[in-house]
């Protein structure tokens, strides 16, 4: 049993480490199935010892506020899990220790347990980065009968984080357009490298009366990622031409993304660390909340460390610690894509980083 648990131990700090792989594993459907109802259905050995920790006015049932009620997080469990958990690294594992009981607590309530499954497989995928529980428990959840094929958008990412392709592009395929608010089911073709199609998807997107900005808006995060930075300059000017009623509801912050996107793009073609000189760069671009900054450090025409020295952002989960890793494995700003679940945040990063980078150029 000691020597699973370390095996165990091990498998998860490779998933939680999943951007630094210089290898990334390839498994069948079949591979990965077996490991999510084996290793997956496996808590991690820190949860028992994980402190149970909430306020005695928390309500364990999911209830739900009053219209206008004031914002009351030790009140309901949702609001908790949001602000107090999500905001909080420090209270990450204390809030899957929580989810864990209240789980047992709504055992009776099959609306309510389901509703629990798939707050724990969140906490998994977001804040863990350990996609093997997530995927575990959003099967348990049954997220794949719920009758819309986007809701198991998450579930495609963990296969793809576990080496499988052939589960995301089927559910993808199956979705077909991306009816989401921020353009997930885009994000996850990119995801997989399956660029043009992630373009495809997007165009139309682009075309549609809803969100038309965060078509024109993924459609450059793409380009950008191929290496066409022309191609995404066009696209992120087409959401900077919109006005505020021919773009969908995220119109402003599209705008304030696209903005930060184009003036980091137009840097690429300088950025060539053999003409950065040594020293301590710093810059900012706009993230969800407010401005994100970084601190790159370079020495001897190499990345050392970047690191977000400053920043408002609330639901950033590991973006501040997985893009930086990345972007020194990579040593480049190029081609990365963006931390799932916090990508503003991560797009802020790189593009900070760009700029940091372009001040150092001799």
């Amino acid at each position: 049993m000691r020597i699973r648990a370390v095996c165990l131990m091990i498998i998860g700090c490779l998933f939680a480490a999943h951007a630094v792989e210089a290898t990334p594993v390839v498994r069948t459907q079949a591979e990965v199935e077996k490991l999510i109802e084996t290793d997956g259905a496996t808590p991690p050995a820190w949860l028992e010892t994980a402190k149970l920790n909430y306020p005695p006015t928390l309500q364990l049932h999911w209830e739900r506020p009053k219209n206008k009620e004031p914002w009351t997080p030790n009140k309901y469990l949702s609001q908790y899990v949001w602000s107090v958990v999500n905001e909080n690294p420090g209270r990450w594992r204390e809030g899957l220790k929580l989810l864990y009981h209240v789980l047992d607590v709504n055992k009776d309530d099959p609306e309510k347990y389901k509703q629990t499954q798939k707050a724990i497989a969140r906490n998994y995928q977001l804040l863990q980065q350990d996609p093997l529980r997530a995927a575990y428990w959003w099967k348990k959840s049954e997220i794949e009968k719920s009758g819309d094929p986007t809701d198991s958008v998450e579930l495609a990412d963990c296969y793809l984080k576990l080496g499988n392709k052939d589960f995301p592009r089927a559910l993808l395929t199956k979705i077909g357009n991306d009816d989401s608010r921020h353009g997930e089911t885009i994000k996850l073709w990119a995801d997989m490298g399956e660029y043009q199609k992630a373009l495809d998807v997007a165009d139309i997107k682009a075309d549609d009366d809803e969100n038309p900005d965060i078509g024109f808006l993924m459609a450059g995060e793409i380009y950008r990622r191929m290496g066409k930075p022309n191609e995404a300059i066009e696209k992120f000017q087409k959401v900077l031409a919109m006005n505020d009623t021919s773009g969908g509801h995220d119109i402003k912050q599209s705008k304030s993304r696209a903005r930060a996107s184009l003036e980091a793009t137009k840097l690429y073609d300088a950025l060539d660390l053999a003409k950065v000189a040594d020293g301590m760069y710093t810059s900012e671009s706009a993230g969800y909340s407010g401005l994100v900054s970084v601190a790159v450090d370079v020495k001897a025409n190499k990345i050392e460390t970047v690191k977000v020295i400053k920043h408002t952002e609330k639901q950033y989960y590991g973006s501040l610690t997985d893009t930086p890793a990345r972007i020194v494995l990579k040593q480049t700003v190029k081609g990365l894509d963006a931390y799932s679940g916090a990508t503003i945040t991560s797009e802020a990063i790189i593009n900070a980083t760009a700029k940091a980078l372009a001040k150092g150029i001799k």
